[in-house]
């Protein structure tokens, strides 16, 4: 069920956003656990299914899952530094670490980003949500 879900709105995202993903753009997808996840697999083949012959598709995995909270930052600087290196169009952040810990510094720099597979309730990540 939560597949089918997530097929769901990626799909709603993708048609609302549909100038993103003209032929040719690049999309950076930051993963917040690793490739061998089930999880992260099941949405990568759905999104390289939906997009992969009209976007060029990027991926960087936080790793999150199985190195400790001490390393984030490192794994947050790498992720930020692939980001400046491909310069992509849109950056999807997959799951609440990607969220909590990439959001603000690549919006802040005019990237739309897309999140998706958000467990927490978002008013732990957006201030500026109203109750």
């Amino acid at each position: 069920m939560r597949f089918s879900s997530f097929s769901l709105g990626v799909v709603v995202v993708l048609l609302l956003a549909g100038h993103v993903f003209a032929s040719g753009k690049k999309i950076l997808i930051i993963h917040s656990y690793h490739p061998s996840l089930s999880w992260t697999m099941q949405y990568t083949h759905g999104i390289r299914d939906f997009l992969g012959a009209t976007v060029q598709l990027d991926h960087f995995y936080l790793d999150t899952k199985r190195i400790p909270a001490s390393q984030f930052k490192a794994r947050v600087e790498a992720a930020l530094a692939y980001y400046r290196q491909i310069q992509p169009d849109l950056v999807m952040l997959g799951d609440d670490n990607a969220l909590f810990l990439l959001w603000e510094p690549i919006a802040t720099k005019g990237t739309p980003v897309v999140f998706f597979g958000i467990n927490s309730n978002l008013r732990h990540y957006f201030d500026a949500i109203p109750p």
